[in-house]
């Protein structure tokens, strides 16, 4: 994963913790072909305040995948 395909590297207790803002960012280095596999790793996120947030593990990292209400 890397920064300039839309993800942004955070500092986390354990290590570095990569946010992906939208599909087309994660869709790439997640293996997401399409938008149906995006949508099934969230329906098992946690959900609370403005949408759903899925923790995954990708190339090593820890991945945060989150879907804004609309």
């Amino acid at each position: 994963m890397n920064p300039s395909a839309g993800f942004e590297r955070i500092a986390a207790a354990r290590g570095e913790l990569w946010v992906a803002g939208s599909f087309t960012a994660a869709a790439g280095d997640l293996g997401l072909a399409d938008r149906s596999r995006w949508e099934k790793l969230l329906g098992g996120g946690e959900a609370g305040g403005r949408g759903k947030v899925a923790f995954v593990e990708a190339g090593g990292r820890h991945v945060v995948l989150k879907q804004l209400r609309r």
